[in-house]
């Protein structure tokens, strides 16, 4: 049998989809701030966020009508209120400091006004309310959860690391991938038994990555990127299968390898999915 581009395609895809992640995160740099709330992208009409001496600034209006508070501001002591039945947050343009009902806190980098803009420290002021925030650094978004009772999920950082955590473990069937690519039909005989042993390697790893992704909720955009994922593997583990049946003799060397053309089929066309995917992601996060 004639070695076979099957292994060398998987190997070559396990890789790419480690890149593919970490590229897209490296790039999403590029991008202007998001700021997210309970999921939903906020548009601001004027001034964009900005971020002051590694703080997220955004403009007073916007976000916090949003979660029902009131918000007023007052051009003589350029100061701005905002409140609710049960809490007040005062703050001045130009000042560090900021009022919570009866409570005085200091900020890191004051309120202040850009372009005639108001800006405020979003994550000081969003947490004083009760929200929690989330600062995803490769798609320079900010995610707010003002509700107790929902959750966002994975933000896009978070996903990409831990992502990248479960497939670290297809690095173990790199071996098994490398001898089958290495197979002759002079040789075969000679490597069964190493065979076997990669195979029960091999298969572990296939398995506990598929647990680990399976049970994972990526953030929308890379739904489609996360099932290919899926798919990738499973695929891998149908190779997995074909070749223990190869060398439990339960298949003819030519057998196997008309099965292993079928999931090198299967491979190419989970490749090409994968670069659409990838270039629509891409294209998303340039808008």
């Amino acid at each position: 049998m004639r070695k076979c581009s099957a292994y060398i395609c998987f190997v070559i895809f396990s890789i790419m989809l480690v890149f593919t992640a970490a590229t897209m995160a490296e790039e999403s740099e590029k991008q202007k701030i998001k700021v997210f709330l309970n999921g939903e992208l906020i548009n601001f009409s004027s001034q964009e966020p900005t971020v002051v001496e590694r703080r997220t600034l955004i403009p007073l209006r916007g976000i916090f009508e949003k979660m029902g508070y009131s918000v007023s501001w007052d051009p003589k002591t350029k100061a701005c209120t905002i409140s609710n039945d049960i809490q007040k947050i005062t703050m001045r343009s130009g000042h560090k400091g900021m009022q919570v009902n009866d409570r005085a806190y200091m900020l890191d980098v004051p309120a202040q006004i850009i372009n005639n803009s108001l800006m405020i420290p979003l994550r000081a002021v969003a947490e004083c309310t009760g929200a929690t925030v989330t600062w995803d650094a490769p798609t320079k978004s900010v995610y707010i959860n003002s509700s107790t009772s929902e959750s966002l999920g994975y933000s896009v950082n978070e996903y990409v690391r831990e992502y990248a955590e479960n497939i670290e473990e297809l690095e173990n069937v790199s071996p098994l991938f490398k001898t089958l690519n290495s197979l002759t039909d002079k040789n075969y005989t000679k490597k069964i038994e190493l065979l076997k042993n990669e195979i029960v390697s091999a298969r572990e790893s296939l398995e506990k990555t598929a647990e680990a992704l399976s049970v994972m909720t990526p953030p929308e955009e890379y739904s489609e990127f996360h099932s290919l994922s899926i798919e990738a593997v499973n695929s891998a583990m149908e190779l997995c299968d074909v070749v223990e049946e190869m060398t439990e003799n339960n298949l003819t060397y030519e057998e196997a390898s008309v099965k292993i053309g079928l999931i090198t089929e299967k491979a190419n066309e989970i490749n090409k999915k994968v670069l659409n995917a990838t270039a629509e992601l891409n294209m998303s996060v340039y808008r």
